[in-house]
């Protein structure tokens, strides 16, 4: 069952209810910019209803309460909730129709909305964090320690030591192609095809490269001349590259709530923490505004503060009256 095909049944289902007209549009909007949204990061699910799961739900709300000068859609909180409300009830009834296993919108507890101060800023990894996560990564996982997986884990090293190592966004890795790599190689940097078909050249350490190579090594023969690919042998999906995040942060016990994007905010972040500037970090991460890019001041600014309490002590105490 394809996206619009459903959204039309449960449409005329609706009116069948004797819904107002008002309440019946509205739903159809807050059903239209979910659709946007979709069409923008994952075209899949309008094809197949059945590719639709919570952590597209998660992502998008979060997308949706996310301030416009960070990459979201600043809606109003009152305006999320109804979106939320609605998504569920068209998820449930995909579900009654058999278009779905069950309902894919989580219980209302498992999305937390995002709330004003602290709670604004972006989740990422610490570097102690960063370094429990890879080191997760470099050891595999047990089912890709058989005959015939073992090159998964040399692939998930290249994935995760780009996204770690570059900042790239989860559609920019995907589409990574065989030439694109053989130029890095010679070059030292990764041509990198953005939002909005812009193109932007990030600089790659020596390591980043020697897990290309090892990947490399191993890769599978296969007709795709994508460069990351399944254990299907066809190109990768972020889905799946969603899924091994979750099972590799399992493995090392991170509890937060990570994404492909969250690990982008990891690169932002330990980039800044470590002498790069506004303006390096917002070329590195492709951004057309810098606006976009001064969130990652405050996490900056949380560091520093963290480092500042940690500091001995050496004022002298007063004396007590």
């Amino acid at each position: 069952m394809d996206w619009d095909t459903a959204v039309r049944s449960y449409v005329t289902a609706l009116r069948t209810a004797d819904k107002a007209p008002r309440t019946v549009a509205s739903y159809q909007g807050d059903l239209a910019g979910f659709r946007a949204w979709l069409e923008a990061n994952h075209p899949e699910v309008l094809a197949d209803v059945q590719r639709l799961n919570q952590d597209h739900l998660g992502d998008f709300l979060d997308w949706a309460r996310r301030d416009a000068k960070d990459g979201g859609a600043g809606l109003h909180a009152k305006t999320a909730r109804r979106r939320r409300l609605v998504l569920r009830q068209f998820g449930a009834y995909m579900a009654e129709r058999g278009w779905v296993a069950h309902n894919p919108l989580p219980p209302e507890h498992a999305i937390r909305e995002r709330t004003s101060g602290d709670g604004d800023l972006p989740v990422y990894l610490t570097e102690d964090e960063s370094r429990e996560f890879l080191q997760a990564v470099w050891r595999g996982l047990p089912r890709d320690d058989t005959p015939g997986r073992r090159w998964i884990v040399a692939r998930d090293r290249a994935v995760f030591g780009l996204l770690l190592g570059a900042g790239l966004r989860i559609s920019e890795l995907c589409g990574i192609d065989m030439v694109t790599i053989m130029q890095a190689h010679r070059s030292g940097k990764l041509r990198v095809l953005g939002k909005g078909s812009k193109v932007r050249e990030v600089p790659l350490k020596a390591s980043t490269l020697g897990v290309l190579d090892s990947y490399e090594a191993v890769r599978p023969p296969t007709a795709t001349t994508t460069y990351f690919i399944s254990a299907r042998l066809s190109a990768i999906t972020a889905r799946e590259i969603q899924r091994r995040i979750k099972q590799y942060a399992e493995a090392c016990r991170i509890y937060k709530p990570l994404t492909p994007h969250k690990l982008r905010h990891t690169f932002a972040t330990q980039a800044l923490a470590n002498g790069a500037n506004l303006r390096e970090v917002q070329v590195l991460l492709g951004h057309a505004d810098i606006y976009t890019t001064e969130i990652y001041t405050h996490i900056a600014q949380e560091q520093l503060r963290s480092a500042v309490d940690k500091l001995p002590d050496v004022i002298p105490q007063l004396p007590r009256d």
